[in-house]
């Protein structure tokens, strides 16, 4: 036993030595690896800014459409009124056309906004699954 554990000292002293022969060496290669891993964390804070930045966007764009989607709704109200009613046919079939796309437009890009803020993040950060 007590040969064996000469044997196995010597070749860790022996492993030091060479490694401190070349230590100039694995300095530089040790420096060059803690620059690259603080690259690496610069641009991954970078990314994490832009991606906040576009999930605020995308949520602006989603309120901007709700309210949007909100005047075109209580818009309705007003073919109840009498001006309404004495227009031509074609100027209140083209109007309750007019806001029932604006309404139906307006609720899918609430859908889709909300989709993208809640589920972007997390494929952004994991990528796609598979």
């Amino acid at each position: 036993r007590a040969a064996r554990r000469r044997c196995w000292l010597s070749r860790i002293l022996q492993a030091r030595r060479r490694a401190s022969a070349g230590g100039p060496t694995y300095m530089l290669i040790a420096d060059k690896h803690r620059l690259e891993n603080q690259t690496k964390v610069k641009l991954l804070a970078i990314r994490e800014t832009e991606l906040e930045l576009y999930v605020q966007n995308c949520r602006q764009v989603g309120f901007v459409a709700a309210i949007i989607g909100g005047l075109a709704y209580f818009s309705f109200l007003y073919t109840k009124r009498d001006y309404y009613q004495e227009a031509h046919w074609f100027a209140r079939v083209l109007y309750v056309t007019g806001l029932t796309c604006t309404m139906s437009l307006a609720l899918t890009i609430v859908l889709a906004t909300t989709t993208i803020a809640m589920l972007g993040p997390g494929l952004a950060l994991r990528g796609p699954d598979g």
